[in-house]
C-alpha cells in the first residue's frame, strides 16, 4: 500500500521543476520554470487530492487490518499510540509554517529568485522558527 501511495505521489511530484523529466525540458528548450511548470499548477492540484483520498482509503483499510491481527489496538489520532515523539511536534506554529510555504511558492512562481536558494533561504527560517535549538533540529 505504501508502494502505491509513493507512486502515485512521485508521478505528480516528478512534474515540478526541479524533477528530473521537467528540469530536461526547461533545459532542453531553454525556457523558465513559469513558462512550464505554472499552466500544470490546478492539474497538479486535482492529482494531488487524488493521492489523498486514495491515501486515506487505503490506510483506513491497513489500520482495520493491523487492528484485526491484535498486535496494536491503541490508536490516537495521528496513529499508533507511541508512534511519535511529543517533544518535536509543534502543532502551535502551523500557520507560521503555513504563512512561509506560501511565501515560498509566490518567490517560485513570480521568478523572484532562483529556486535552490529559495529553498535554502526557506528551510533555514523553518529549521530556527521550529527548533531553536540545535540539538533538536539534528532530532
Amino acid at each position: 500500500m505504501l508502494t502505491c501511495i509513493v507512486m502515485l505521489s512521485g508521478g505528480i511530484m516528478n512534474i515540478l521543476p526541479w524533477g528530473g523529466p521537467t528540469a530536461r525540458v526547461m533545459s532542453s528548450l531553454k525556457l523558465g520554470h513559469t513558462e512550464i511548470f505554472v499552466p500544470m499548477i490546478p492539474i497538479m492540484a486535482i492529482g494531488i487530492c487524488w493521492v489523498l483520498v486514495v491515501a486515506y482509503i487505503l490506510g483506513v483499510k491497513e489500520k482495520g487490518r493491523i487492528a484485526k491481527q491484535g498486535k496494536f489496538k491503541k490508536y490516537t489520532s495521528t496513529g499508533i499510540a507511541g508512534d511519535l515523539d511529543p517533544t518535536l511536534l509543534r502543532p502551535k506554529l502551523i500557520w507560521i509554517n503555513l504563512l512561509l510555504t506560501l511565501i515560498l511558492l509566490v518567490v517560485m512562481i513570480l521568478d523572484i529568485a532562483p529556486l535552490g536558494i529559495a529553498f535554502m533561504v526557506a528551510f533555514c527560517i523553518a529549521s530556527v522558527i521550529n527548533y531553536p535549538k540545535l540539538k533538536d533540529q539534528q532530532k
